[in-house]
């Protein structure tokens, strides 16, 4: 199987599994033409880029970090790369390179001037994943968001009993296995079943220790039927994350 197909595969799969409503092609896609010209004017995308935009190019919406609509690709000016996602406090983009060989190259990774001046070492060191696997995580953290606050999704409501919190200062390890999903700029590892997934945040916090984590987490109501796979049920606080 191609990378963009084992992409646009584990896409669909985890819509199904946490959203209402399944991906649909031809609703939620941009047309082919408008992505050819979009590489007319910018140059030739990885792949895995074209079927992001192909698959939910005009149905992904911001719920923190804002994802970069085909439009505002297009009008960029940089014919190296095409940024794809831009964090919420302007403190990190992330690009795909044009022009390149293969369909899932590693993406470029641009901190903001101020983030680099303020010694944020943990943003900066960062290490860029494959696209592919980017994007994923990417969606994965804005769902946990909107399951988080209550609100839909980067890509619309979730499915009825889907429920999600902060755990601040959780000790030691989330009742998950680790997941393979490659931590985003600042931020922790992930952990992940079928139906539970976590991520630690304030991984750069100065108050951050291995025996207390920071979580953001969501699980279906399965899960939580079954106490299990999960932090456990607190209210979420009005404190927020770095990210």
């Amino acid at each position: 199987m191609s990378a963009p197909s084992r992409f646009a595969a584990r896409l669909a799969a985890f819509v199904e599994r946490w959203y209402a409503v399944p991906l649909d092609r031809a609703r939620d896609g941009e047309p082919a033409e408008e992505i050819a010209a979009t590489e007319h004017a910018r140059g030739k995308m990885p792949g895995v880029l074209r079927d992001w935009y192909a698959l939910v190019g005009r149905r992904i919406r911001s719920v923190q970090d804002r994802p970069v609509s085909l439009a505002h690709a297009r009008a960029g000016t940089s014919s190296a790369a095409l940024d794809v996602y831009v964090e919420s406090q302007g403190n990190w983009i992330v690009a795909a390179p044009l022009d390149v060989r293969g369909d899932d190259p590693r993406v470029v990774f641009t901190p903001s001037a101020s983030s680099v001046k303020s010694g944020w070492t943990d943003l900066v060191a960062w290490s860029p994943p494959t696209l592919g696997a980017f994007l994923l995580a990417a969606v994965t953290r804005e769902t946990l968001v909107a399951a988080a606050g209550g609100e839909p999704g980067p890509l619309g409501a979730l499915r009825d009993g889907v429920v999600g919190s902060y755990a601040w200062a959780y000790r030691g390890e989330p009742p998950l296995p680790p997941s393979k999903l490659p931590s985003l700029p600042a931020m922790g590892p992930w952990w992940a079943t079928r139906d539970a997934v976590a991520e630690e945040v304030n991984a750069s916090d100065a108050r951050h220790t291995l025996r207390s984590r920071d979580l953001v987490w969501m699980a279906t109501s399965e899960a939580v039927a079954r106490r299990r796979g999960m932090p456990p049920l607190r209210p979420a606080s009005p404190r927020l994350y770095r990210g």
